[in-house]
């Protein structure tokens, strides 16, 4: 296959695997969150909250440097990989007995402790199939990247729900995702030792210290992104109860979901931010502060809109006893906005090599949440804890600005914010006068308002779209250039 065609290839891909991933997890969390019921939901959300706190231990940075040496060495990596396959498993043993430890000490009904048990499983399963994945990302093999990670969610998908309809519960579900996640696993087995790399088992001690020294840094960032990502539903379980979960979950879940836009465009210009700081190319200032505008302008109208429809948002996706999740959304969404500049400053500082900066920074994010957490939970619930999210991240994004600003050249916020807020406020208007025709009217039309006012006021120009145009051809190009060499 010729460069441009592999290259053509691996993003369509890449965008296939990502897009259907997010569409899967968006219908199975629509079907399940309206066949459950808040209470049956909530027990479901907090058990995958719970487990992933632990399961990143399993998984410790393996993925990411596993990724980096098969990219680096090929099929001569083979020993490495052999060492990380390893080193996973017993990772992935010892966090489940963690699991199960822990699920004793704080005190989990015996029902939930099960619950917890079953998604255990089904997580470190998948975070050894993750292992393999990063061997198929590594060898540009991205097509079987997806077809390991559709498989797992097509069949979750079929069989959960022919599970539901059929009458049984949460148990039998959580069965029916380890019999998902077991499938994934033996198809990348297939695929791995047959077209890429197949780690075997490797009790060499020396080996297997080499890789954990590799990843211990990459691990603790990991962890510290887990631990905020999950924190919240853990305190609202502890200090409330499985409906308030529920409430949050349906909210927090539509949220994540827009991450989705941040993560593909950042991924997208990440080489081109790793070249132009290898070269000190002045440039790299450009790529950081135009994709924290461009992701202004795309997230500031969405939270707009939300803020006046999230009703009916709630409504189009779930029944009337969620209704409760409209003012989380509300208040999650404008986290949003500062989580879409965090993940280009968490990029620019990786592409510098400037991990232990982040680590500070998530950290101190950590620590905010936690305080905030204690704070406001226990009065508020879930609007206590959307409430210390945003406040978390809006803490978060102030120190990665000051970190960043070390580094590039320091950009006015004002100056990256005030058209696309502007056009989202005026827009605004808009969406409150059309609010009552629905969201079918008012969402499309309020967009258009929002197009033309920026265009009016010239929120992306000609230079902002030649620019897109340049980087996305130095990005082929840099892409291509790694191929050959």
């Amino acid at each position: 296959m010729s460069t441009v065609r592999r290259i053509a290839s691996n993003y369509f891909w890449q965008a296939l695997s990502n897009i259907s991933q997010k569409v899967l997890s968006l219908v199975i969390l629509l079907v399940l969150a309206r066949k459950l019921g808040v209470e049956n939901f909530g027990l479901y959300s907090f058990a995958f909250s719970f487990v992933t706190t632990f399961a990143i231990f399993a998984d410790f940075g393996i993925n990411l440097i596993t990724m980096r040496e098969v990219a680096k060495s090929g099929a001569a990596s083979r020993e490495f990989c052999s060492n990380a396959h390893t080193l996973k498993i017993i990772l992935s043993l010892l966090s489940f007995f963690a699991i199960v430890f822990s699920g004793f000490i704080v005190g989990l009904k015996p029902s939930l402790l099960f619950l917890v048990v079953l998604a255990g499983i089904s997580l470190l399963l998948d975070n050894v199939v993750g292992l393999f994945k990063g061997i198929f990302f590594a060898f540009e093999m991205l097509k079987y990247e997806f077809v390991i990670s559709f498989s797992n969610k097509i069949v979750f998908l079929l069989a959960g729900f022919a599970v539901i309809f059929a009458g049984f519960g949460l148990n039998e579900l959580l069965m029916v995702s380890i019999l998902s996640s077991l499938l994934s696993l033996f198809v990348s087995v297939y695929l791995a030792s047959r077209y890429a790399v197949m780690p075997s088992l490797s009790f060499n001690v020396p080996g297997l210290l080499s890789v954990l020294k590799l990843t211990r840094l990459f691990f603790l960032i990991t962890l510290l992104f887990g631990l905020t990502a999950n924190l919240d539903i853990l305190f609202l379980q502890y200090f409330w109860n499985e409906a308030e979960v529920g409430i949050y979950s349906a909210a927090m879940r539509l949220v994540s979901t827009l991450g989705m836009i941040a993560i593909i465009f950042t991924n997208s210009v990440q080489p081109s931010m790793i070249k132009f700081y290898a070269h000190k190319n002045q440039s790299i200032n450009t790529v950081v502060w135009k994709s924290v505008y461009y992701l202004a302008v795309l997230i500031l109208p969405i939270c707009v809109i939300t803020l006046f429809m999230a009703r009916d948002i709630v409504l189009l996706f779930f029944d009337t006893e969620f209704l409760r999740s409209a003012l989380p959304l509300s208040i999650l969404v404008l986290s949003s906005i500062f989580s879409f500049a965090l993940v280009v400053f968490t990029n620019a500082l990786i592409s510098m090599h400037q991990e232990k900066k982040l680590f500070m920074q998530l950290v101190l994010e950590l620590l905010a949440l936690v305080m905030l957490g204690l704070l406001l939970i226990p009065q508020k619930a879930e609007v206590g804890a959307a409430f210390a999210v945003l406040g978390a991240k809006i803490i978060s994004f102030i120190i990665g600005y000051l970190l960043i600003v070390r580094y590039l050249e320091k950009m006015s916020l004002a100056k990256i914010y005030l058209k696309p807020a502007a056009a989202s406020l005026l827009m605004g208007v808009f969406t409150m006068v059309l609010a009552p025709l629905g969201l079918f009217v008012a969402v499309p039309a309020s967009f258009a308002v929002y197009g033309l006012i920026m265009f009016l006021i010239r929120g992306i120009n000609d230079e902002d779209i030649s620019f897109l145009k340049k980087l996305l051809y130095k990005k082929q190009e840099q892409s291509a250039n790694d191929v050959g060499s």
